[in-house]
Protein backbone atom coordinates (compact mmCIF):
# COMPACT_ATOMS: atom_id res chain seq x y z
CA UNK A 1 0.00 0.00 0.00
CA UNK A 2 1.38 2.99 -0.94
CA UNK A 3 0.40 6.61 1.32
CA UNK A 4 -0.08 9.79 -0.17
CA UNK A 5 0.11 12.67 2.55
CA UNK A 6 -3.25 15.45 2.59
CA UNK A 7 -0.52 17.96 1.21
CA UNK A 8 -0.01 15.63 -1.57
CA UNK A 9 -3.35 15.17 -3.02
CA UNK A 10 -3.09 17.32 -6.09
CA UNK A 11 0.26 16.65 -6.94
CA UNK A 12 -0.50 15.25 -10.11
CA UNK A 13 3.19 14.08 -11.30
CA UNK A 14 3.73 12.09 -7.73
CA UNK A 15 0.24 10.65 -8.50
CA UNK A 16 1.22 9.46 -12.12
CA UNK A 17 3.90 8.06 -10.35
CA UNK A 18 2.46 6.35 -7.56
CA UNK A 19 -0.31 4.94 -10.37
CA UNK A 20 2.69 3.29 -12.49
CA UNK A 21 3.83 1.14 -9.40
CA UNK A 22 -0.08 -0.92 -9.54
CA UNK A 23 -0.25 -0.86 -5.75
CA UNK A 24 -3.43 0.08 -3.66
CA UNK A 25 -3.21 3.28 -2.25
CA UNK A 26 -4.75 5.46 0.60
CA UNK A 27 -4.78 9.25 0.47
CA UNK A 28 -5.74 11.65 3.51
CA UNK A 29 -7.87 14.53 2.24
CA UNK A 30 -6.96 16.99 5.19
CA UNK A 31 -7.60 20.54 3.44
CA UNK A 32 -8.76 18.91 0.06
CA UNK A 33 -11.44 20.26 -1.61
CA UNK A 34 -14.69 18.07 -2.44
CA UNK A 35 -13.40 18.46 -6.42
CA UNK A 36 -9.77 17.56 -5.51
CA UNK A 37 -10.66 14.21 -3.36
CA UNK A 38 -13.71 13.40 -6.80
CA UNK A 39 -10.67 14.04 -9.12
CA UNK A 40 -8.03 11.65 -6.98
CA UNK A 41 -10.55 9.04 -7.25
CA UNK A 42 -11.55 9.39 -10.40
CA UNK A 43 -7.69 9.22 -11.27
CA UNK A 44 -6.94 6.10 -9.62
CA UNK A 45 -10.88 4.07 -10.31
CA UNK A 46 -9.97 4.89 -14.34
CA UNK A 47 -6.46 3.18 -13.74
CA UNK A 48 -8.49 0.01 -11.74
CA UNK A 49 -6.12 0.58 -8.31
CA UNK A 50 -7.84 0.23 -5.13
CA UNK A 51 -7.68 3.28 -3.09
CA UNK A 52 -8.77 4.34 0.32
CA UNK A 53 -9.19 7.22 1.81
CA UNK A 54 -8.71 8.77 5.04
CA UNK A 55 -10.79 11.75 6.50
CA UNK A 56 -8.58 14.12 7.93
CA UNK A 57 -8.32 17.61 9.65
CA UNK A 58 -4.78 18.35 9.30
CA UNK A 59 -4.54 19.50 13.23
CA UNK A 60 -1.83 17.49 15.16
CA UNK A 61 -2.34 16.85 17.29
CA UNK A 62 -6.13 17.11 17.49
CA UNK A 63 -8.59 17.56 20.19
CA UNK A 64 -11.31 14.83 20.25
CA UNK A 65 -14.22 17.86 19.88
CA UNK A 66 -12.06 19.17 16.54
CA UNK A 67 -12.28 15.71 14.68
CA UNK A 68 -14.71 16.42 12.52
CA UNK A 69 -16.03 12.62 12.60
CA UNK A 70 -19.64 13.24 10.82
CA UNK A 71 -17.11 13.71 7.69
CA UNK A 72 -16.43 9.88 8.22
CA UNK A 73 -20.02 8.94 7.72
CA UNK A 74 -20.40 11.33 4.30
CA UNK A 75 -16.86 10.05 2.50
CA UNK A 76 -18.57 6.41 3.17
CA UNK A 77 -21.93 7.82 1.50
CA UNK A 78 -19.77 9.81 -1.64
CA UNK A 79 -17.68 7.07 -2.15
CA UNK A 80 -19.44 3.53 -1.10
CA UNK A 81 -16.67 1.72 -3.26
CA UNK A 82 -13.83 2.77 -1.38
CA UNK A 83 -12.59 2.29 2.46
CA UNK A 84 -12.56 5.04 4.81
CA UNK A 85 -10.72 5.63 7.47
CA UNK A 86 -9.00 8.15 10.10
CA UNK A 87 -5.83 9.90 10.01
CA UNK A 88 -4.97 11.61 12.97
CA UNK A 89 -2.93 12.71 16.18
CA UNK A 90 -4.96 12.08 19.32
CA UNK A 91 -4.66 14.18 22.58
CA UNK A 92 -6.37 12.13 24.31
CA UNK A 93 -6.45 8.44 25.21
CA UNK A 94 -10.17 8.75 25.60
CA UNK A 95 -10.50 8.83 22.04
CA UNK A 96 -8.21 6.45 21.07
CA UNK A 97 -10.22 3.51 23.39
CA UNK A 98 -12.83 4.79 21.59
CA UNK A 99 -11.58 4.79 18.07
CA UNK A 100 -10.39 0.90 18.59
CA UNK A 101 -13.75 -0.16 20.01
CA UNK A 102 -15.84 1.76 17.15
CA UNK A 103 -13.72 0.41 14.30
CA UNK A 104 -12.56 -2.82 15.24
Amino acid sequence: VIKIASSDIADWPLMERVAQLEKPVMISNGGASEKDTDDVVKFFKNRNIELGINHCVSLYPSEDSELELNQIDYLKNRYPDHIIGLSSYFYTYTFYIFFMQFFF
